[in-house]
């Protein structure tokens, strides 16, 4: 018989090597784009680099969506 919590330190497993490999990728693509770039949030504008954007904007993300998913029993 399968053990039940083997399965679930597989899901474990699996979902940190895709989160490592996402990671990579989104500092590859940070990376990437260095120019600079003109970014108007609502009244403010500002001209910064590209990645630096992309950063902020991977961050609000990542918060909005640790936040929005709820807990989970």
């Amino acid at each position: 018989m399968s053990d039940p919590e083997e399965g679930s330190e597989r899901t474990r497993s699996v979902k940190l090597i895709v989160s490592i490999i996402a990671m990579v990728l989104l500092v590859i693509f940070w990376a990437q784009n260095r120019d600079r770039v003109k970014v108007t949030f609502w009244v403010a504008d500002a001209t910064v680099r590209l990645w630096i954007a992309l950063v902020v904007a991977s961050l609000v993300g990542f918060i909005a969506g640790y936040f929005a998913r709820g807990r989970r029993t």
